[in-house]
């Protein structure tokens, strides 16, 4: 696997994090007007963790990055735990129950899996800065 240089990286995770609130979003408009949201997530609870988790990205820019890569390792095994292997362990027991539609669940784990990707690469330390 090839390094990416930190900026790269930073951009991608904070896309991730846009996605993520944008999805939850949209789950509580949906709850709104149709009754049921996307996916099961805590909302509140997922919009939290995803706003501490943009801010750990800042440990990057202020160029602490051994403790981002601690963040990062820490986030890779929540949201690693919770959005990926959650939603597919839902999928497994209850089918799409929870979830809006098939598409809500698909959307749900690429998300995840998106997100996922990019923070492995940060906390195995898979980056570089410009030089």
């Amino acid at each position: 696997m090839a390094d990416m240089r930190l900026g790269t990286l930073l951009l991608l995770q904070a896309a991730y994090a846009i996605l993520a609130i944008a999805f939850l979003l949209v789950s509580i408009w949906r709850s709104h007007t149709y009754g049921a949201p996307l996916s099961p997530a805590p909302i509140p609870v997922s919009i939290t963790a995803f706003i501490v988790y943009s801010a750990t990205l800042l440990l990057a820019k202020f160029d602490r990055l051994t403790w981002y890569r601690i963040a990062m390792a820490f986030w890779v095994v929540l949201m690693g735990s919770s959005g990926v292997i959650g939603n597919a362990m839902n999928f497994i027991q209850t089918g799409t129950e929870g979830y809006s539609s098939l598409g809500g669940w698909i959307a749900a784990i690429g998300i995840n899996s998106y997100g996922l990707i990019w923070n492995v690469i940060a906390a195995l330390g898979r980056y570089h800065e410009p030089s």
